[in-house]
């Protein structure tokens, strides 16, 4: 136990030497039994002022006995005065919970007889007195009637706290003075307050008859309870009359028949019978006996049925009283082979958070009984039988005797969601017995986990396939829930195609219950067209079944093995000295990308390599992953005359690739150098090509030469500005093609300095006329003091003609030509 310390001080002054005595004073907490009595002295030496302490030690136990107090007082005092206060009160604080105890009978049943005028029943309270308490009682008839054989009573029974004594419940009993069987009566008791309601909470009081010998008092028991039909292995059933009380004379026992069982013969479809029949009306008990028997013949029929009964009932008479038991009860068994049939008795069970428990098939057997049967069963639904519920093995026995058997379906408590689950019973054909009907029961197995869906990816396990055996590998990956089956709807995509680049993969993947993975194999097809690597993507679509998550969706590379084929042309087939203006040869492959590729080519034409245009060497790389690659031809602008001149690129063969669709492509590179001469008393500029489209401004353009129904022709650049200036002119003229109409461009000085801008045309660059009519001016201002003209020549090129456009100036009786 604990201590307490109490604080005794000198206050006031500390000269001389002071003492007190001090001793403990019981209250209702007693020393020796609470705490521990104490008494002694305190001292202080001179100029002392420090306080004393007086220690008791507190007594635990194990009893309520709510708060208690002790006193410590100081006498005696030394030296020094005693003040206020001298004594201290100490409440000890009760840790122990109160224990009110039970209300109980102290006997279940009591026997009183009719003369005994009363009967005491006590009522206990144990186990605690701790408070008040108190419970309710009242009387309830059985055979016994209230008012006739004893005086009904209810009341309250009360008890103080710390009272533990027995009371008494006092019941009167009446004497009729009639003969009768004995009775009962039972008192309860109910409504506990302050105490827990015990066990016995009733008492069952028989009222025992003093008028023997007055009456004959008639009863009845099943002597022989058990009979049988012939191959049953039982016999006749037998019933026994009793007779107590008054033995003179004779006593016609009247009863009446119940039962499952049929009166009659066999014949008469009957399962029982008296004989005589006359035995129906009554059994007579002679005088001076005390029993007599009434036999029950069990009709042999050919019918398999179920345990039937015969039961009798005495009926009231004058001549008698009827007594306990009045009832009784004989079964009879079949001796047909057994017909057995299976119900599903308790349909349901449950895992633990269901609250359903097991489940309960029961095994049912008409006929003969005698015997232990076998029954042989099979197991279907979908539970899982060592996983859903625990295995139940294949057969149930029926014990000798009885007709039925039950079979126990205990589940198998797991942590995984899953739809409820059935087990199916079916009764299968043995030895000894017949199938009947039902042949097949059918329990649930609920579950009690939550739903928590699935959750799903993908990934590409090997990434690359190829049309040699290589397959690529998707592996299809859940977590969470695994435990049963889940279908999840796939998306296939990519540049492969189904059945023609690979054997197709279907839109769904399925997991078997407890499964976390599935593979899928991508088994490319080998063709023998090139095709290029293809891809084959599946990506995962969301369903209310599961969620996807990150990674969701993967991709698989066919690679083909078919040798690539190149080829080669001219994206840009038209370079220029002018500028200078590039041209683009483009290379192309199909087939496999995944390696570099290197092509070897020739070149010719009458251009020269590092004259007229810089080197492009004789061979080009693709990069791993590429399937074009460019190759620009960069013109060398020179000071000569030498016209258009050509550059064509051939592929040559290489081994690695195929080039036989390839054919030879060209670039052209227009001259921008031209001559300045003086003919025919005037200023003109001669062309220097000799046919095809040129830079000059007389150029030829054929129809043939049109690409996309455009050609643009540069006019030459070389001529000196201040000459064209002197003309009026601030830009060389310049001939183009627009949808299939030549047209001469050039700009000029406004206000019109003083001459004629004339438009001539030609067909072989000898023979020149007027356009005249033919030609429709578009003039524009962009800027001050500067006009652009668009000269369009309205007869279209057709036919492969030749056409020249000429520009004519004319000042001062001169004309210049361009």
């Amino acid at each position: 136990g604990a201590t307490v310390q109490l604080v005794v001080s000198r206050v006031g002054g500390s000269d001389g030497e002071a003492s007190v005595s001090y001793s403990t004073v019981d209250g209702s907490a007693k020393g020796g039994e609470d705490y521990t009595a104490a008494s002694g002295t305190l001292s202080w030496a001179n100029g002392d002022a420090q306080d004393k302490y007086i220690d008791v030690p507190l007594l635990n136990d194990s009893v309520y006995e709510g708060n208690e107090q002790f006193s410590v007082v100081l006498s005696n005092a030394s030296g020094a005065s005693l003040g206020s206060p001298s004594s201290a009160e100490v409440t000890i604080v009760d840790d122990d919970q109160p224990a009110p105890g039970t209300i109980a009978f102290v006997s279940a049943t009591y026997d009183v007889t009719e003369n005994g005028a009363t009967v005491q029943l006590v009522v206990s309270r144990v186990g605690g007195s701790d408070g008040e308490a108190s419970v309710s009682y009242s009387t309830v008839d059985g055979s016994a009637k209230g008012g006739e054989d004893y005086t009904a009573a209810s009341g309250t029974l009360s008890w103080a706290s710390g009272d533990a004594q027995d009371k008494v419940i006092e019941i009167s009993i009446a004497n009729d003075g009639v003969y009768e069987a004995d009775e009962e009566f039972s008192v309860e008791l109910s409504n506990a307050v302050g105490a827990a309601l015990g066990s016995p909470a009733r008492s069952t009081v028989k009222i025992l008859d003093d008028d023997l010998n007055s009456v004959a008092l008639i009863t009845v028991e099943a002597s022989t309870a058990i009979a049988g039909e012939l191959n049953s292995g039982y016999g006749k059933g037998v019933f026994t009359i009793k007779r107590s009380g008054l033995l003179t004379g004779d006593v016609l026992v009247r009863f009446k028949f119940n039962g499952t069982a049929r009166y009659g013969t066999a014949a008469n479809g009957g399962d029982w019978y008296l004989y005589p029949s006359s035995l129906t009306n009554g059994l007579t008990v002679k005088s001076g006996t005390t029993s007599a028997n009434l036999i029950v013949y069990i009709s042999n029929d050919t019918i398999a049925e179920p345990d039937e009964t015969v039961e009798i009932t005495i009926e009231p008479s004058n001549d008698y009283v009827v007594g306990e038991p009045s009832h009784a009860t004989i079964t009879i068994k079949d001796d047909e082979t057994p017909v057995v049939s299976v119900t599903a008795t308790d349909p349901a069970a449950g895992e633990s958070g269901t609250g359903e428990g097991t489940a309960e098939f029961k095994f049912t057997r008409l006929g003969l009984a005698k015997n232990e049967l076998a029954v042989a069963f099979a197991v279907g639904g979908t539970a899982v039988e060592g996983e859903d519920f625990v295995p139940i093995g294949r057969t149930v026995v029926l014990p000798a005797g009885a007709s039925s058997a039950t079979l126990l379906v205990s589940p198998i408590d797991d942590a995984v969601w899953e739809e409820d689950k059935t087990l199916v019973l079916t009764l299968q054909a043995g030895a000894g017995y017949t199938v009947g009907s039902p042949d097949t029961a059918t329990v649930a197995i609920k579950n009690d986990d939550p739903l928590i869906l699935p959750v799903v990816t993908v990934t590409a396990a090997d990434s690359t396939a190829d049309e040699n055996g290589g397959k690529g590998v998707f592996v299809f990956r859940r977590a969470e829930s695994i435990g049963a089956e889940l279908t999840v709807n796939i998306e296939v995509g990519g540049t492969a195609t189904p059945e023609t680049d690979y054997v197709a993969l279907g839109n769904t993947v399925t997991f078997p219950p407890g499964a976390t993975e599935i593979v899928k194999v991508v088994e490319p097809i080998n063709n023998e067209t090139v095709d290029g690597d293809r891809t084959v993507i599946v990506t995962l679509k969301p369903d209310a079944s599961y969620n996807v998550a990150s990674p969701d969706s993967a991709t698989v590379t066919i690679m083909d093995d078919d040798v690539p084929i190149v080829t080669v042309w001219a994206v840009d087939d038209t370079a220029s000295e002018y500028g200078p203006g590039t041209a683009v040869f483009r290379f192309g492959r199909a087939g496999s990308l995944v390696d570099p590729l290197t092509v070897q080519f020739s070149v010719t034409g009458t251009a020269q390599a590092g004259v007229d245009y810089v080197d492009i060497g004789q061979s080009v790389t693709f990069p791993a992953g590429a399937n074009t690659v460019s190759v620009v031809v960069t013109p060398i602008d020179d000071d000569e005359v030498e016209g258009d001149e050509t550059v064509t690129v051939t592929i040559l063969e290489g081994g690695v690739y195929d080039e036989r669709f390839a054919s030879p492509a060209t670039v052209r590179i227009l001259d921008n150098d031209v001559e300045l001469g003086f003919g025919d008393g005037g200023l003109h500029l001669a062309t220097a090509t000799t046919g095809r489209a040129g830079l000059a401004a007389a150029s030829q353009v054929r129809d043939s030469d049109l690409v996309d129904g455009k050609a643009i022709l540069e006019n030459a650049s070389g001529q000196n500005g201040a000459h064209l200036l002197s003309l009026g002119l601030l830009s060389a003229p310049v001939v183009q093609v627009q949808a299939g109409y030549l047209v001469l461009t050039y700009e000029r000085v406004t206000p019109n300095p003083g001459f004629e801008y004339l438009i001539e045309v030609s067909r072989d660059l000898i023979n020149w006329e007027p356009a005249g009519s033919n030609v429709r001016e578009i003039v524009t201002q962009p800027a001050e003091g500067r006009e652009v003209v668009e000269a369009y020549y309205l007869e279209p090129l057709a036919g492969g003609d030749a056409r020249f456009l000429r520009l004519r100036v004319v000042a001062s009786e001169q004309r210049a030509s361009w």
